[in-house]
């Protein structure tokens, strides 16, 4: 059942999508979902979206986050 399910997640055509000094926020993890509004060239994205990776940085009082999200028709490579 589960190996079903893993290989329906990831058996398809992959495109990546991460973003870079994001603002950040403390309750974004990996597994978790956020919003996502953004026009990427011509694709528009509105919707959910998986984290899959967060690297949250912490520097002279600022709070940044690097993102790599799968979704919609964006997963991560």
């Amino acid at each position: 059942m589960k190996a079903k399910a893993l290989l329906e997640l990831y058996n398809q055509k992959t495109k990546g999508l991460t973003i870079k000094n994001a603002l950040g926020d403390v309750r974004v993890r990996g597994g978790s979902l956020i919003i996502v509004n953004l026009v990427l060239d011509d694709v528009k994205l509105q919707n959910f979206m998986l984290v899959e990776k967060a690297k949250h940085t912490f520097r002279n009082g600022e709070h940044f986050m690097d993102l790599t999200l799968r979704g919609q028709n964006f997963i991560s490579s």
